[in-house]
C-alpha cells in the first residue's frame, strides 16, 4: 500500500516533466531542459529505490515469488550486454563479454537473474575510471555455473567485503557524492541468489578491482514451476 502510495505521485512526477520535455507548453531554454533533465533523473532514483524496498520487504516477509526454469546462460550474456552498453559507452570503458558453451543452462528465475548480473555491471561501472576495463565470463564448475563481473575499478578494503552486502550499506565512492545510489542492490541480489539455491561471493583489493562471482544451479532441461521464500 505504501508503494502504491509513493509510486502514484512519482509517476505523475514523471509524466508532466516529460510532457515539459516534449515542449506541450511551448519551447524550452537549454537552462529550463536542464532543470527538467535533472527533475526526471531525480524522480527514476525515487522509483528504483521504491522498487527496492519492496523487494527487500518481500524478501524479509519470505513471500518473494520466483519461477524457476531452465535458463540459458548465453541469452542471459547476450541481454544484460544490450541493457549495459550506453552506461559503458557514456563511462568511457571498455567491455568485455567473453563466449561461453551456448549449451549451458542454469536452474533459476531468469528474470532475477539478469537483475543481479546487472545491477553487478552498474556497480562496476560505477567505480571503475574512465579507460577501465569491465568483464564478464561464464563458465561450468562441477554442479554449479559461475557468472564472473570483473572490473579494474578502485576496489574494495577487506574489512568492507562482507558490509557491502548489508542492506543501505554504502562504500564511499571515488568520485565523491554526484553519483548516487541506494545501498540495496547488492543485499537484494545476495538474497536472491540463495533463494536459487546459489550464492554472491565477491574477492577485491584497494586499487586492482573487484570481482563478483553469481554461482547457480546447473540443470541440463527444467520444468517450468513456481515458487517463493
Amino acid at each position: 500500500m505504501i508503494s502504491h502510495e509513493l509510486r502514484t505521485p512519482l509517476g505523475a512526477i514523471g509524466g508532466y516533466a516529460t510532457l515539459l520535455e516534449e515542449g506541450i507548453q511551448g519551447p524550452l531554454s537549454e537552462g529550463q531542459r536542464e532543470y527538467i533533465g535533472r527533475i526526471l533523473h531525480n524522480q527514476r532514483h525515487l522509483l528504483r529505490l521504491v522498487d527496492e524496498l519492496l523487494d527487500l520487504a518481500k524478501i524479509e516477509s519470505g513471500q518473494f515469488p520466483l519461477r524457476l526454469a531452465a535458463v540459458p546462460v548465453l541469452g542471459v550474456l547476450g541481454s544484460v550486454q544490450t541493457m549495459i552498453e550506453p552506461q559503458i559507452q557514456a563511462s568511457r570503458l571498455k567491455l568485455e563479454v567473453r563466449p561461453c558453451d551456448a549449451s549451458l543452462l542454469l536452474h533459476g528465475d531468469g528474470e532475477r537473474v539478469e537483475q543481479i548480473v546487472l545491477n553487478l555491471l552498474s556497480n562496476a561501472v560505477k567505480f571503475t575510471p574512465p579507460g577501465g576495463v569491465v568483464r564478464i565470463t561464464a563458465c561450468a564448475r562441477d554442479e554449479m555455473i559461475e557468472l564472473q563481473v570483473q572490473d579494474t575499478g578502485v576496489g574494495i578494503a577487506p574489512d568492507k567485503l562482507e558490509s557491502i552486502f548489508t542492506p543501505f550499506f554504502q562504500i564511499e565512492q571515488p568520485d565523491g557524492p554526484g553519483r548516487t545510489g541506494t545501498g540495496l542492490g547488492l543485499s537484494i541480489s545476495r538474497e536472491l541468489a540463495r533463494a536459487m539455491n546459489g550464492d554472491l561471493t565477491v574477492d577485491s583489493e584497494p586499487g586492482r578491482g573487484s570481482s563478483f562471482v553469481l554461482s547457480l544451479p546447473r540443470t541440463t532441461a527444467g520444468a517450468l514451476r513456481e515458487s517463493s521464500f
